[in-house]
This record gives structure tokens, C-alpha cells and sequence, in this order.
């Protein structure tokens, strides 16, 4: 759900400013369409070339920068010592990123920007409270139906 809002968010901010929540997440819960984000992230669940993959969440990475580098760093056959783990904190610091928010992508002229913030609020579970009951049912059941038992199955 977090996904959906931030998604919303940049699409309606820096290429329709004229976008509405329920239009967005009527397309946005769409499960037929190709490029669905359930399909999506089944597909790289799946990974059907058996890629090595490192899954990390947004939660972990905000709460335990040290113990996501780790992963990192051992992922990738890397050193780590503590002035990389100080670096990453620093530099991956909510903070960081939004005062800093022009080196993360192109963006738009001030004039056509619904709001002025490439980096928002940096806050988890946020998107839950964008939802209505029945968004939130349509989306726990296309979360069920592609994501079911892969749910919690790729821990950080």
C-alpha cells in the first residue's frame, strides 16, 4: 500500500498533476493489466533464472541501516568497516535524501510540480491510511491471490 501511495504521489507530481486518488488506484489495482505491480513482484519472487537475489524492505533499511549493510556487503563479497556503515547512515539518512532530493532523478520545473518534494516523507505503512475498506479488501485480495504464499518468504 505504501507503494501504491508513493507511486501515486510522484506519477500525480511530476507527470499528472490532474491525477485523483481513486482513478490511480482503480488502474493501480488492476490485476488484468500487464504491467501490474502484483505480477511484478510474484515475477521477481519467483525468479524463474534462478538469479541471486538480495531482498531487502524499506522498513529494515530504515530501522537497522548497520544490519542491512551487513547483508549487503556480504551479498556483494564486500569488506565493510565502520566508516562504510557511518557513510551509508549518513548518506541514506531521510535528511540526507531530501536535502539532497535534486541528485535522486530528473525532475520537472517548479511551475508544473504539484508540490515541491521528489523525497516526500520517508514513513512507512502511510499508505494504509490513503485507503478506503474496499480499496484496502480489493487490494488484500490480489495481494492474496499473487502474493499469498510468497508473503514473508524473502525476510531481509
Amino acid at each position: 500500500m505504501d507503494v501504491a501511495l508513493s507511486t501515486f504521489h510522484h506519477i500525480r507530481n511530476y507527470a499528472n498533476p490532474e491525477l485523483q486518488w481513486p482513478t490511480f488506484i482503480d488502474s493501480f489495482l488492476d490485476g488484468s493489466r500487464q504491467h501490474c505491480w502484483f505480477t511484478h513482484v510474484k515475477n521477481w519472487q519467483d525468479n524463474p533464472r534462478g538469479l541471486a537475489v538480495l531482498y531487502l524492505n524499506y522498513e529494515e533499511l530504515t530501522q537497522n541501516i548497520e544490519c542491512s549493510c551487513e547483508k549487503i556487503a556480504q551479498f556483494l563479497q564486500l569488506d565493510l568497516t565502520p566508516e562504510h556503515i557511518a557513510n551509508a547512515k549518513s548518506y541514506c539518512s531521510f535528511a540526507y535524501m531530501k536535502q539532497h532530493q535534486h541528485k535522486f532523478g530528473e525532475q520537472p520545473p517548479k511551475t508544473k510540480r504539484v508540490y515541491d518534494q521528489f523525497i516526500r516523507e520517508g514513513k512507512s505503512n502511510k499508505g494504509k491510511e490513503a485507503f478506503s475498506p474496499q480499496q484496502r479488501a480489493r487490494f488484500e485480495r490480489l495481494e492474496q491471490k499473487y502474493l499469498g504464499e510468497r508473503l514473508g518468504a524473502h525476510p531481509i
